[in-house]
């Protein structure tokens, strides 16, 4: 997976950005980086289900294999940044707008191991204790906090309704 991530990297920034980001040595910003890197990917893919949905010109099938890679890529995203409220926000969209499609639901519901609803309530959990914890919190910290409730109950919302 992280391989499939470095290169959606290297055709979102271009190889030239690509490259120079990697030289930077420096722990702290390439983490940054890898997360800010992380958030446009999934950004880039909330945007084409949401230009795909619109258009519904593509095949049932290459639907489904979207829908499916969507979903795939946002629960590895909740299981890998248990911590970071903007990109767990960003893998709530991109869950929300895959709810209703057929293969994506029956997901949900028959390998509940790797994509079962435990997966984002937890993520929701744990962002409220977080916000909690936090004496004086940022004015940022709180809203992305609040965005990633409002995210997750819409994700939560849209499956209920497509059932």
């Amino acid at each position: 997976y992280g391989d499939d991530l470095d290169a959606s990297n290297q055709l979102l920034l271009g190889n030239d950005l690509h490259h120079d980001c990697r030289k930077n040595k420096t722990l702290e910003n390439k983490e940054l980086l890898f997360k800010q890197n992380h958030l446009v990917y999934l950004d880039a893919l909330t945007f084409k289900v949401s230009t795909k949905r619109k258009r519904n010109t593509s095949q049932p099938d290459e639907l489904s294999e979207l829908y499916l890679s969507c979903q795939d890529a946002a629960y590895r995203t909740l299981l890998s940044f248990p911590h970071h409220d903007q990109i767990l926000s960003s893998a709530l969209s991109l869950l929300a707008i895959t709810a209703k499609h057929p293969a994506s639901c029956q997901r949900i519901f028959h390998r509940t191991d790797r994509f079962g609803l435990h997966i984002p309530i937890q993520a929701m959990e744990r962002s409220l204790k977080r916000s909690k914890n936090i004496s004086n919190p940022r004015k940022e910290d709180e809203f992305i906090a609040a965005e990633l409730q409002r995210k997750a109950c819409i994700y939560l919302g849209a499956l209920a309704d497509g059932d």
